[in-house]
């Protein structure tokens, strides 16, 4: 075999996964070994390659494993001969990517078995069209990884170094075939970088596909700024962070206030405005201070459409404590689903809140995560495939498994929906209940906070 130039080829091989190494002896293996270098070609021979770079985000994952390998060439080349030879395979494989990238490539894989439960356990129960009120969009080339790691779980990035607003829509059409999707989008919050150049790429990326954009903030600009930042770019609101409250204050500290003060939520209520809250401390949802703030933000600015994310980050049972009794009293504040996976949890925000105040939101590219999310004595763990998210067992929230438990696992998108869905069986939600959580609900917060006017 040759190149398309006539070269040598090099091979990236190993034995198989499935049948030697799950079944074989030693001496299974080697033989296969022997054989791969016997009839391995001159330029290069790459042995013990694992299935895993193949999957997730490919142009991510080869690059880093062409990076990676080229400390393995078998001794048949040298190594100057191997990285030409890579390095024009590599080229070729990026050029077919650009050129393809806009003819729908899929960008990661789909199994059979997502499929089977998408077709069997998801879409029949969701509405024709949907909306998602929480997605990332960013480009790598303006992000320079999280602000203020100590602040933020590592996991979260591992699943893809960009999200440009081609690739979330694709994923859309991978992950709901046949449902027309809008998206809610804002960026992703970074550090060392003026938010200017992250807030521009997702209102140029709204306009262009009339999609509704949220902006990112940061605590310390005034009123009349906040306010001409939000006007000047057509936000429909704000996606605060933590991440971005002054640097002396102890991540287990921060409060709802520190990083979206009391004047930028007079801008907020005065203009009729969406604010989607991830709440901070260790406490998640239960946490007192937490639940005060929240309260007061309904109280004193009736006019802010509030989104709690992710059922205020209540992850296990755990989290929840007397959260639902205190919020029972409650008008206007909505709670989105995303990245949450725990039916325990739905059926409380279900029975307390009722689907009129029940927000679908995905967090994707996040949830493009291969997983299944477990909890151990409060503490959450996402079960994921061993190496496809590298290695995970410095991370209390990660934690490998292999064989047919790891071939079992779906997309995070799918467990958070299939989980709801389940919860919502058990109250007794309807159609048009589930119709409410995908869309109206949504439809309602959008329109009147400016989307479409």
């Amino acid at each position: 075999m040759k190149t398309r130039n006539g070269d040598d080829l090099f091979i990236i091989a190993g034995v198989s996964l499935t049948i030697t190494l799950a079944k074989g002896k030693p001496a299974d293996v080697k033989r296969q070994m022997d054989y791969l270098v016997e009839k391995g070609p001159k330029v290069g021979l790459i042995l013990g390659c694992y299935y895993a770079i193949l999957m997730s985000e490919l142009q991510t994952k080869i690059r880093q494993f062409c990076y990676f390998c080229q400390g393995l060439v078998y001794k048949k080349g040298t190594v100057g001969e191997f990285n030409k030879g890579l390095e024009r395979e590599r080229d070729w494989l990026f050029g077919k990517m650009k050129a393809q990238s806009s003819t729908k490539m899929e960008f990661f894989e789909v199994k059979h078995l997502d499929k089977r439960i998408y077709t069997e356990r998801i879409r029949d129960f969701l509405p024709e069209k949907v909306i998602d009120i929480h997605a990332h969009i960013w480009l790598k080339e303006n992000n320079a990884g999280p602000d203020h790691e100590n602040r933020v779980v590592r996991w979260a990035s591992s699943v893809a170094e960009e999200n440009p607003v081609e690739d979330l829509l694709e994923t859309y059409r991978l992950l709901l075939p046949g449902k027309s999707v809008t998206p809610l989008v804002f960026n992703m919050p970074t550090k060392g970088k003026n938010l200017d150049t992250l807030n521009r790429y997702v209102s140029e990326s709204a306009k262009k596909y009339k999609l509704p954009p949220l902006m990112l903030s940061r605590p310390e600009w005034p009123a009349e700024e906040f306010s001409e930042r939000l006007q000047g770019e057509g936000f429909l609101g704000v996606k605060p962070y933590l991440s971005y409250a002054p640097s002396h204050i102890p991540a287990k500290e921060i409060r709802i206030f520190d990083f979206i003060p009391r004047h930028q939520l007079e801008v907020l209520n005065r203009q009729g405005k969406i604010l989607l809250l991830h709440i901070p401390r260790d406490g998640r949802l239960k946490d007192p201070v937490n639940l005060a703030q929240m309260l007061e933000i309904e109280e004193r600015y009736p006019d802010i459409k509030l989104i709690i994310a992710h059922v205020g980050r209540a992850y296990c049972s755990e989290d929840i404590g007397d959260a639902f009794k205190i919020l029972a009293g409650t008008q206007k504040m909505f709670f989105d689903i995303s990245a949450n996976t725990n039916e325990t949890v739905f059926r409380q925000l279900i029975e307390t809140m009722g689907p009129e105040r029940i927000l679908f939101g995905s967090d994707l590219p996040i949830t493009r995560m291969r997983m299944r999310r477990i909890c151990e004595k409060g503490i959450y763990i996402n079960l994921v495939p061993e190496g496809l998210y590298g290695d995970v067992s410095d991370d209390k929230n990660m934690r490998a498994v292999q064989g047919e438990e790891a071939e079992k696992l779906t997309f995070f998108f799918y467990e958070e929906i299939m989980a709801f869905l389940e919860a919502s069986k058990t109250i007794g939600l309807n159609k048009n209940d589930l119709k409410k959580v995908f869309f109206t609900n949504a439809t309602f917060i959008l329109q009147n906070a400016g989307f479409g006017n």
